[in-house]
């Protein structure tokens, strides 16, 4: 199930989702012997997963080059299981860019909590991300510069910091026909239990 709304402002766009998901997984293989025939259940062989997720996003459109541009999102969901796991999470997230001299500077900060729970544990999870970059470019050739930076607090540790660069290049050999692209970077993705299960 899936509702979206969208209102066009002079220089802004705000839109929304809300939305619904329900999976459900069989699995198969079990010996007999590993399946009560009394069970028509059939608890571990059937895995059920409900998904609830809300979004909101401004972004603006200035055309003046000295305004700042942004684009602004927050984020919700929870999914549940049939063994009664669950995970919460919030995400606010934001790109800015703006010029500096004659190159654009893009900034994307984010901040992205976990907070999963199961029969027997819960663990939260709070994840910063900032991510600045130029872009600088001619009429062949666009080269992306910048660095990755992500801060993990999980639970009762003590938190990480991760730094990766961000470079990305291209060339216009021939008519936009023969484009070479090289590219470094790296950084943090979480394995939660959403992205692990659906």
């Amino acid at each position: 199930v899936n509702l979206y709304a969208k209102k066009f402002y002079k220089k802004h766009v705000l839109s929304g989702d809300l939305n619904y998901y329900r999976n459900v997984a069989h699995f198969y293989g079990y010996p007999d012997s590993l399946i009560a025939k009394n069970d028509e259940t059939t608890t571990f062989t059937k895995q059920r997963f409900n998904t609830f997720e809300g979004k909101l996003n401004l972004k603006s459109f200035y055309n003046d080059s000295n305004k700042i541009n942004h684009d602004i999102n927050l984020n919700f969901y929870n999914i549940t299981d049939k063994f009664e796991t669950s995970e919460n999470n919030i995400m606010a997230n934001g790109t800015l860019n703006f010029f500096v001299n004659k190159e654009k500077l893009n900034v994307y900060v984010a901040t992205d909590y976990y907070n999963t729970k199961s029969k027997t544990d819960t663990i939260n999870d709070f994840i910063f991300r900032l991510n600045p970059y130029f872009e600088a470019g001619g009429k062949k050739w666009h080269v992306d510069l910048g660095l990755n930076v992500a801060i993990d607090k999980f639970s009762d540790t003590t938190a990480k910091f991760y730094f990766s660069p961000k470079l990305n290049v291209h060339y216009n050999i021939y008519n936009n026909f023969v484009i070479p692209y090289a590219g470094l970077g790296g950084g943090l993705e979480k394995n939660s239990f959403r992205s692990l299960s659906t």
